[in-house]
């Protein structure tokens, strides 16, 4: 990306209660379980979309994103990870992407496990967890939306990305120790990774519920502390390490 120009893409989002077109319940073909982006995910698993619904408001985004910007998005991501929850949803964003947005790249993020710190969650979950399962214990299952995420990615017949992506998501990244291994390891490979982190925010949760927006806050202020350090700089100078974007 040159400095003369800034890459702007458009984060779709089909899970909040109000969308742009529509009310987010009206999107699926099954009452309301959760009250959260948990029930877009547990009607995608399910097939309970209304598909058209859902296109008219794909739709809809593009077009105020146009108006905004007066141009098409130069890429597409969903939020809560929409795009990969199932192989209709994704064709379905893609046949948009063509008719309406040139085929920009659509981001299909894969959790790596194997670099997430809660190893033991992950291993607990087990194999043959179902996928109804794991959207139930999204919000109170450490690691439920990571096992999620990588089985709905890898069951969708469609072009994987090049990149991994690793996730801080819900307070998986805690520690700066943590993180000064995760990137330590990641400096040693030729592979190309992206390393997203949550802000905190103003989750409405009750005590019982580990995500809180302490922790969202914590974990950024550690990526910060962590990426800025002299011993990740002098690591990153030794190294093939590059900054593709930041």
């Amino acid at each position: 990306m040159s400095s003369s120009y800034a890459s702007i893409g458009l984060h779709i989002d089909l899970t909040s209660s109000q969308l742009t077109a529509y009310a987010g319940e009206v999107l699926l073909k099954e009452a309301l379980k959760y009250h959260d982006k948990r029930d877009f995910w547990y009607a995608a698993v399910n097939d309970n979309i209304d598909y058209q619904r859902v296109e008219s408001e794909i739709s809809h985004q593009i077009k105020i994103f146009k108006d905004i910007f007066h141009k098409a998005p130069d890429h597409l991501d969903g939020h809560n990870h929409i795009q990969i929850s199932n192989q209709q949803v994704y064709d379905l964003i893609q046949k948009i992407n063509a008719s309406e947005c040139g085929n920009v790249p659509l981001r299909t993020p894969y959790e790596n496990r194997a670099l997430h710190a809660c190893q033991q969650n992950l291993r607990d979950l087990g194999n043959d967890a179902k996928l109804s399962q794991l959207v139930h214990d999204m919000r109170s299952v450490q690691s439920a939306d990571i096992v999620l995420y990588e089985k709905a990615y890898e069951r969708l017949a469609a072009p994987k990305c090049a990149y991994k992506f690793i996730g801080t998501l819900y307070g998986h990244v805690r520690t700066r120790k943590y993180l000064f291994r995760l990137i330590k390891q990641l400096a040693h490979t030729y592979d190309t990774y992206e390393l997203m982190v949550h802000p905190g925010m103003n989750l409405r949760t009750d005590q019982k519920n580990p995500f809180s927006s302490s922790q969202r806050f914590g974990e950024l202020l550690n990526i910060l502390i962590v990426v800025w350090s002299v011993r990740i700089a002098s690591l990153f100078r030794k190294t093939s390490v590059r900054f593709v974007k930041f």
